[in-house]
């Protein structure tokens, strides 16, 4: 199986940087696992809708040789991979963020 460039893309971009952030950290992003699940759910509720109204009105389509994983109702497996994992990324991204800025010294001195 050759992988397409959404695949290559989104290993890079997306899988890459998410196994970075969990590796360094794990505990804290653990403990808003709810938040995670949420966030799937919420995603591809909102974002399968909007794939899938766009695919049916031609606003947008994916050619047949743009993806190498199977197509789901005309949607593009990888799509689908893209709507959950990229927005677990945008909240581990959050919430690493946040936690660093929370953790720094000038925040601590500041708001004490």
């Amino acid at each position: 199986m050759t992988l397409s460039p959404y695949l290559i893309w989104l290993i890079l971009f997306v899988f890459i940087p998410l196994i970075v952030l969990w590796s360094t950290s794990y505990k804290m992003l653990w403990n808003y696992r709810r938040v995670f699940v949420m966030l799937v759910v919420g995603s591809l509720a909102f974002g399968l809708t909007w794939d899938y109204f766009a695919i049916k009105n031609s606003i947008w389509r994916w050619p047949e040789d743009c993806c190498s994983l199977p197509r789901l109702g005309g949607l593009p497996l990888e799509e689908v991979i893209f709507i959950i994992f990229v927005s677990i990324l945008v909240g581990t991204v959050t919430l690493v963020t946040r936690s660093i800025y929370l953790n720094h010294k000038y925040h601590s001195k500041r708001w004490k």
